[in-house]
């Protein structure tokens, strides 16, 4: 299956379309891999307590 996948792609160019699902698709899968493996989000949120300053 994953064969048949590549060699379509190489035959006709993907879309910009399918391009975006994909990167959409990878980028999910990343937030679950770190999210499963209990590691902090990539976003820098101020923890209660911290003298940090919101803009």
């Amino acid at each position: 299956m994953a064969l048949a996948v590549v060699k379509d792609l190489r035959v006709a160019p993907a879309s910009v379309e399918d391009l975006e699902a994909l990167e959409t698709d990878v980028l999910a899968g990343f937030v679950l891999a770190r999210a499963a493996a209990g590691l902090p989000k990539l976003v820098d949120t101020p923890r209660p307590g911290s003298r940090a300053v919101s803009k």
